[in-house]
């Protein structure tokens, strides 16, 4: 018994005795009309004092036993919870040993511990869904939604389910929810961003990823501005298509701001820039894209612009600038070879060529350069004619494009690859 009841009932026991020796007279208790019971007052005190005390330690025996009773129950609900978690983490083991059989076993064993155990119901939904079981995967994400309704990770993995049933709107309302619920958090973004890009909802995707980049932390804030500038650049690209050339401009400056190693937006705004009329400028974006990145692709591309407008003095002084900006990429003097070539100094050409180590022997430019020397140099053949019009053709498509990301090789320079869809991974393969 608790040290303050007993107090407490002591306390009272004294002012009974002290009542008593008092009250020593009888005292007239009526029980009913006509029941009348004459009675010391010091009996009548005591028996109800008798009582006062069993009606205590009734009610605390009560209260003791409910406390105990609740007290093994919630032992025996945290012995479970502790099971069902201890199955759920022997589950994540076997899944990431790519045990799933025995994974899926383990979880619904730590659900028959304990039903309500969140982690587990989103486990099993989501390799339901992996499976192909859509409806299956969304009851069980449900259901665990409904035992916490603000559990993100149960919002997110039902917005999965609805994404792979093919109810996108579905998805990305939830994912709003979600978004709302978590605050500054990223991934509800990630998701609403995939989703709307698969949606060809771009300015949507680009307005999560901007507050993407602006949450990310510092050691992955580098990479969310790259995927920031090529939304950006994909929505330059459309307001391009659709005439709008200075916002267009705008949007390819705006893509390189977040990303100076962004190699297709550097040939997009120069190009850009060139049909407007800004040589200038085009020159200058050129200049600054080949200064950040020394890609070969877009001083190719500057030499080019250059040759197209006849400008064959600035072409090879370009080259020259980029010779001595990277001594190292033996390519640009096959270029300016061929820019020397061009403006009919084969001498001068011929010399570069020489400086050449054996790399690009064996590439068609490397011959079709050749030709077109020895065709100014008067040392040619009837053949030669043809030699001309395969340089005609092939120039123009110096260079097959190679995936960093995944491999893939094409013909035409992107600025996403159209097998993995990795932004600004192209590089050049010479054949």
């Amino acid at each position: 018994m608790p040290i303050r009841l007993a107090l407490i009932l002591a306390s009272i026991l004294v002012v009974f005795l002290y009542l008593a020796l008092l009250n020593p007279s009888n005292f007239r208790l009526v029980l009913y009309p006509g029941e009348v019971i004459d009675a010391p007052a010091p009996i009548i005190m005591l028996a109800s004092f008798v009582a006062g005390v069993a009606g205590v330690f009734i009610l605390y025996s009560y209260d003791t036993a409910l406390e105990a009773f609740g007290s093994m129950r919630r032992g025996a609900l945290r012995r479970k919870e502790r099971r069902a978690q201890a199955l759920y983490e022997e589950a994540m083991d076997k899944l990431h040993s790519e045990n799933r059989h025995d994974a899926e076993k383990l979880f619904k064993k730590s659900l028959a511990h304990n039903q309500d155990h969140i982690p587990s119901l989103l486990a099993i939904g989501s390799m339901k869904r992996e499976d192909g079981f859509i409806e299956e995967a969304v009851k069980l994400h449900s259901m665990a939604r409904g035992l916490s309704p603000d559990n993100i990770s149960a919002m997110l993995e039902l917005a999965k389910d609805y994404t792979t049933a093919g109810q996108a709107q579905t998805a990305l309302a939830i994912l709003r929810e979600a978004r709302e619920k978590a605050g500054r958090s990223i991934p509800p973004l990630e998701r609403i961003r995939d989703i709307c890009l698969s949606l060809g909802d771009l300015d949507s995707a680009l307005e999560a990823q901007k507050d993407i980049a602006a949450l990310a932390p510092s050691s992955k804030a580098t990479d969310e501005r790259k995927t920031l500038a090529a939304l950006i650049y994909e929505s330059a690209v459309m307001k391009e298509n659709g005439g709008k050339l200075e916002d267009a401009v705008d949007g390819f400056s705006g893509a390189l701001l977040n990303d100076g190693e962004f190699v297709p937006g550097y040939i997009r705004l120069a190009e850009l820039q060139g049909f407007l009329g800004k040589r200038k400028d085009m020159i200058k974006t050129l200049e600054k894209g080949y200064r950040a990145t020394h890609s070969v692709i877009i001083l190719r591309t500057l030499m080019n612009a250059l040759v197209a407008s006849g400008d064959m003095e600035e072409a090879a002084a370009q080259i020259k600038w980029g010779i001595e900006i990277t001594p190292g990429q033996e390519i640009l003097r096959l270029f300016l070879a061929e820019t020397l070539m061009l403006q009919g100094k084969y001498g001068d050409a011929r010399r570069e060529m020489e400086k050449l180590d054996g790399r690009f022997a064996d590439t068609s430019i490397y011959h079709l350069v050749e030709g077109k020397i020895r065709e100014g140099e008067r040392n040619v053949d009837w053949a030669l004619k043809s030699l001309n019009e395969a340089y005609r053709k092939e120039s123009s498509a110096l260079f097959h494009y190679s995936c960093s990301s995944c491999g893939l090789t094409t013909r035409k320079f992107t600025a996403r690859c159209p097998k993995c869809g990795e932004w600004n991974t192209q590089s050049p393969v010479l054949l």
